[in-house]
């Protein structure tokens, strides 16, 4: 298929689609070409074997597909811990590889006195890794995602300025929510729980284009340009999406039954149990904690418009201290 056409994705996707009826044992993720495979064990010889066991599995598929993996392929061991600890380097063997056979009989499955194809890799072990245009770090902090996204929104802020001497209110509008807000939304029920020493750059960074479009000094009170322009802050715009994932995950399952009720405490769904800030701080539980902090007439709503409005009006009755201490237990 000659690429750009409009066909040419939808055969693409039915070409490489067995790859997920392999029996993997990590979780796989794909969009379009860019596939990823997470792995939890109990050890890390545990979690060597599995990935071999896949990467056998995987190199079967490509040979048999007429495929090749990229170079590009990246390892990378995630640990929220501050403690250390050892990591192994993995190679991937081409399906020519004469020292792992594929297609062999014989029950000597390796052979060691061969050297490996020139196609066979070590692949790169990393810190961080940028997948679909979030940079994960091996520490779970996101500080390198949002360092980027600081710089993007500096660079965007300049141009802001430039076209402020020019543009009406409406237009300058349109350039945040095209340049500046989509960044920002972009990803965020991933990083978007980060602790507020990393939003907070982000979200003097925002205070500036707000001020800016509605002409404004920098000492100006900025949350009530917010709530004029009805524009989201970035810990808000967390809040808001993972809410809205939280509804649209739900509407079928347990906060839908509990509707048919109405006790005390209908509403409120349990808390899965968390042992770590940043497990607390992510969608998981987060969404969990948000939906039972909304009043009982907002999380009756059935309709996905109009649960959307009504949080995004009660939202906006906290301002950029109180929605830190929004679900602090202690305030």
């Amino acid at each position: 298929m000659p690429q750009g056409s409009v066909l040419g994705p939808i055969l693409f996707l039915i070409y490489i689609n067995s790859v997920f009826s392999l029996n993997l044992r990590g979780n796989v993720t794909a969009f379009a070409d860019d596939l990823g495979i997470s792995y939890q064990a109990c050890s890390n010889c545990d979690l060597i074997c599995d990935i071999n066991y896949d990467l056998h599995l995987l190199r079967e598929w490509f040979a048999s597909h007429k495929l090749i993996i990229s170079n590009k392929t990246r390892l990378m061991y995630f640990n929220i811990s501050s403690n250390e600890f050892s990591t192994t380097d993995i190679t991937y063997h081409s399906p020519k590889c004469e020292k792992f056979k594929l297609y062999s009989n014989s029950s000597q499955f390796f052979d060691n006195r061969v050297p490996c194809d020139n196609d066979c890799f070590v692949i790169e072990t990393v810190n961080s890794f940028r997948y679909l245009g979030v940079i994960f770090d091996c520490n779970l902090n996101w500080r390198l995602h949002t360092n980027s996204l600081k710089t993007y929104c500096r660079s965007a802020l300049r141009k802001f300025y430039q076209l402020k001497k020019i543009c009406s209110v409406s237009m300058l509008k349109t350039f945040y929510y095209g340049i500046f807000h989509s960044k920002l939304n972009y990803g965020i029920s991933c990083w978007g729980g980060s602790y507020a020493n990393k939003i907070r750059p982000l979200l003097t960074l925002q205070k500036s284009i707000v001020r800016g479009i509605c002409n404004k000094t920098r000492r100006s009170p900025s949350f009530d340009l917010f709530k004029l322009l009805q524009i989201l802050p970035v810990r808000h715009l967390y809040y808001y999406n993972a809410l809205k994932i939280f509804f649209k995950n739900n509407q079928n399952s347990q906060v839908n039954i509990l509707r048919r009720y109405n006790l005390r405490h209908t509403f409120d769904v349990p808390i899965p149990a968390f042992r770590t800030t940043i497990y607390r701080n992510s969608y998981p539980i987060l969404s969990c904690r948000l939906f039972n902090k909304l009043p009982q007439e907002i999380k009756s709503i059935s309709s996905l418009n109009i649960f959307l409005r009504c949080i995004k009006s009660w939202l906006f009755n906290f301002d950029h201290e109180n929605i830190e201490n929004l679900l602090n237990p202690n305030i």
